[in-house]
């Protein structure tokens, strides 16, 4: 038994050792502390010394205690590790990988030259195609519903393409100089950002205007028809539809039956352009 307990001993103190050795200083106290406790004569002294000792189940717990310590502050540097590095700002952090980056973007600035370009103007160049997509996709689907995705995506693809074919340059090294555009272009993607939610934001609004005024957009139209028409008695309601907007206007048909000047009822359809500010029929076609 006296054998068992020196291997344990001496397995302790190797514990002891390799916890010193990473900076774990409590876990180099108490595995030292196990270790003293299963060297036979220690144990014995402490018997002697302290009558609770002799008592197995006490014994037992203090072993449990101290190994379960032992594996608690094993890793105690490795956390104060994660703190330091999570205390760095994100400005600190965003410095470093720039740095990282930067001799890559170099290299690619090299190569570059010889199509009198560089990473960040391809970069704005890029932008600015994505830019233009998404305001035809504004104009063409002004619900940014699923369609005015779509169209911006394959607006932005194709794009895309016959700058590559302009400028020859090959898939492969534009996906590089967008990976590696960080350091020229986090200003300029913060201020692309805010102008893009500025656009949406002014786009929303136009939208929340539109939907506003719709109703009453169809019944001004209602209004203006009726007063023109030959017989207002015989006027019937078809259907108003929204046909789309621009800048500070939008557009709906207007569709109704009617008498003419025959007696004979038709079917008749107008298109009103109305303003969008002041929810008022500019003109009637």
């Amino acid at each position: 038994m006296k054998v068992v307990k020196y291997i344990l001993a001496v397995l302790f103190f190797l514990i002891a050792l390799g916890a010193l050795f990473s900076g774990s200083f409590l876990s180099f106290v108490f595995s030292t502390i196990l270790g003293l406790m299963f060297i036979p004569d220690i144990s014995e002294r402490i018997s002697r010394k302290y009558k609770i000792w002799n008592k197995r189940a006490f014994r037992y717990c203090s072993y449990i205690l101290l190994f379960i310590m032992v594996g608690l502050f094993a890793d105690e540097v490795k956390p104060s590790k994660l703190r330091s590095a999570s205390e760095k700002s994100f400005d600190e952090k965003q410095q470093e990988a720039i740095a990282e980056i930067k001799p890559i973007k170099d290299s690619l600035d090299f190569v570059l030259k010889e199509y009198n370009l560089s990473v960040c103007q391809i970069y704005k160049d890029v932008s600015e195609i994505e830019r233009k997509s998404i305001k035809d996709a504004d104009n063409k689907y002004p619900d940014f519903g699923k369609k005015h995705l779509e169209y911006s995506e394959k607006s932005r693809i194709e794009r895309t393409k016959e700058y590559q074919i302009r400028k020859g340059i090959s898939e492969e090294l534009l996906n590089k100089v967008i990976l590696y555009s960080d350091e020229c272009s986090e200003k300029e993607r913060q201020e692309n950002i805010n102008r893009l939610k500025e656009q949406k934001q002014i786009q929303a609004l136009k939208k929340e205007k539109i939907e506003d005024c719709f109703s009453d957009a169809c019944s001004l139209t209602r209004r203006k028809i009726k007063s023109v028409m030959h017989n207002p008695k015989s006027f019937e309601y078809v259907d108003c539809k929204y046909l789309g907007a621009g800048e500070s206007t939008f557009t709906i048909r207007y569709s109704y039956r009617g008498q003419n000047k025959l007696g004979a009822t038709v079917l008749e359809s107008v298109k009103a352009e109305i303003d969008i500010g002041r929810c008022e029929v500019i003109k009637i076609e």
